[in-house]
């Protein structure tokens, strides 16, 4: 079973509201496959910015890693949107993450559910495929997708 999942556009705009501003600003500048990787590999760091201003060794080594990590056109725009910050800092966004994770779960529920497989034995694969324990399982199957309060409002009118 396969237990990692991508994030699409769909799913940023579902989880949008968990993100901090700071994301959101950033996957402005820089796009939403660069912004996710920056805080997939160095959320919960302090990211260096290279000031390409001063062509020093450390600001090369420095655009040199940012462009390995996002390619050198987003690392340009990142780097010009930030400049004079020592570093960038990432968060975790572990609330959207988390967010992500838990769908995945259900999804892959429903799809070994759809295979005739038990619950049982759908629990047991998904408790041992995300390192979970089973009461955490059925939590998150028992949760529905957390929405943001105006869009689930506006919902409650639309009909």
């Amino acid at each position: 079973m396969s237990v990692s999942w991508e994030m699409t556009e769909q799913d940023f705009e579902d989880v949008k509201h968990l993100l901090p501003q700071s994301v959101v600003a950033m996957i402005t500048v820089i796009g939403l496959e660069a912004a996710f990787h920056m805080v997939k590999v160095w959320g919960g760091t302090n990211y260096p910015i290279s000031n390409r201003r001063r062509n020093t060794r450390q600001s090369r080594i420095l655009h040199a890693q940012l462009v390995e990590d996002i390619g050198e056109e987003a690392a340009g725009r990142l780097e010009r949107a930030y400049a004079g910050q020592p570093f960038l800092a990432i968060p975790r966004c572990w609330d959207a993450m988390r967010e992500l994770r838990n769908r995945f779960i259900r999804r892959q529920y429903d799809a070994m559910s759809a295979e005739g497989l038990s619950d049982l034995v759908i629990v047991r694969e998904l408790v041992l495929a995300h390192r979970l324990s089973t009461r955490n399982i059925r939590y998150i199957l028992k949760e529905a997708d957390r929405e943001a309060a105006a869009r689930a409002q506006t919902d409650l009118f639309a009909a």
